[in-house]
This record gives structure tokens, sequence and C-alpha cells, in this order.
């Protein structure tokens, strides 16, 4: 079902704006209910305008889906599943200011080589926040790969425990994303719970990680903090390599 709010008000809007009439005033976003059943996950995010929120309704969605506008993918937990097809990322992020809360992924790839992820952030998806949300059985659970002031928070993300734990991929990897924060989130089963290479101004805070390689593994990361975190049954609860100004 795909039910847009204001749709009436955004059509006459658009049309004084092609007159060139009320200066100054913005269109009002709106929500789309997205039913499994009648509309693909992929055919939402095409007819969305930048700023509305898709609202995915309880069913299997299909992935894999790119989010190339800034818009907002809520769920109702992991009721409310984006399911790969086993290949490459599920959830892909290219635009800067996206919200992603609440749902479920599952089903990426398992390629190491090209980090295999079950949320993806690109360099241009700055801003975006990840959220409430259940990764289960991803190779990579969380990529920030160059996303700046990135948000991961209050997600369970479970990595593949069929898969030796060298093959396993990370539950949050960050790559040169200066200012992401990765906050309350519970990490189990993967190589490395939360592992950041050649960034900065991080804040890794309150996570539980657990059933890992390391908890946290930090590799020329400089000026940030980590704190409040648990490490439980790891082999090893924080490496902080070759990295400056940590606390």
């Amino acid at each position: 079902m795909f039910r847009r709010t204001a749709h009436i008000t955004r059509f006459l809007l658009a049309a004084f704006f092609a007159a060139g009439a009320l200066p100054g005033m913005q269109l009002s976003a709106a929500t789309i209910d997205v039913d499994p059943k009648v509309l693909t996950l992929a055919d939402a995010i095409e007819r969305a305008a930048p700023g509305d929120t898709l609202h995915l309704l309880e069913g299997e969605h299909a992935g894999p889906v790119t989010i190339n506008k800034p818009l907002t993918l809520r769920g109702s937990g992991s009721g409310s599943l984006v399911k790969g097809n086993g290949a490459g990322h599920v959830v892909e992020v290219t635009a800067a200011d996206v919200v992603i809360d609440g749902i479920g992924v599952t089903g990426s790839g398992l390629l190491l080589s090209s980090q295999d992820s079950g949320i993806f952030l690109s360099n241009t998806a700055a801003n975006t926040k990840v959220l409430n949300s259940f990764l289960h059985d991803n190779l990579i659970g969380i990529y920030v790969w160059g996303a700046a002031d990135a948000v991961v928070r209050n997600n369970e993300i479970v990595g593949r425990r069929d898969l030796r734990m060298n093959e396993r991929g990370n539950g949050v990897q960050i790559w040169n994303a200066p200012g992401a924060r990765i906050e309350d989130n519970s990490v189990r089963y993967g190589r490395d719970g939360i592992f950041v290479t050649t960034s900065k101004k991080n804040v890794f805070s309150n996570n539980i990680l657990q059933d890992l390689r390391f908890g946290v593994h930090y590799m020329y990361t400089n000026s940030s903090r980590v704190e409040g975190n648990v490490s439980r049954r790891n082999h090893l609860g924080f490496a902080i390599m070759f990295s400056k100004k940590i606390e």
C-alpha cells in the first residue's frame, strides 16, 4: 500500500512554485506506508520525495536497495525485515541525512573483498543515523565507509556463526569517518565488535561486545574516546593500536 500524507498539499504547492508563487514556502514531508505485498521497497524509495518517511509495514521487504536521497526508513522492529539476496550490501546509503530506525536487516553477501554489509554508509552519507535496528546473519553488520558524523545507536548486531571467526566480518566497521558515534549497541558473534581504521574524533560508548575476537579494535585513529563499554568472552577486550590522543 502506498499512502502519501498531504499529497494534495504537495501537488498544489508544487503548482504554485512552478508559477513562481508563494516564495519562501517549503513543501511538507510525507509519510508513506510500504506494504511488501503491494509495493517493493526499491519502488517506494524511487517514488518518495526527499525528506519523506517510509513506514515499513511488517513483512519481508526485498533487498538489496540503495537510498540515494534524504529519507527516513522506519519500521516496527525485526518484523519489518529487509532481506538481501545473498550478494553485496542489503541496504546501501549514498545520500546525506538519512535515518534508518527500527528495521530488521539480513542476507548480505559473504565476500570480505567487497566488504559485503547489512547496512553500508558510503562517504557521501554524512549525518546518517542507524537506530534501534536488528542486523542478523550479515557478513559485516554496519559499515561506516567515510560517512562523517554518522550515528549508530541502540542496534542489535549478530554475526554469522556458520563461518570461522577469521572469515566473519565485523559488527560495526569504520573507515575515515570523522565524528562517528557508536553508542548503546549489542554486538555478538562477528570477528571484531567495533573495528576502526584511519579515522578521528570518534566516540564508542556503552556498547556490549561479546563472543568475538576483539571487542574494540583501533588502528590509526586519533583524538577519540572509548568509554563505558562491556567486553565479555572475547579473545581480547580492547586493542588500541597505532593511535594517538585516545581517552
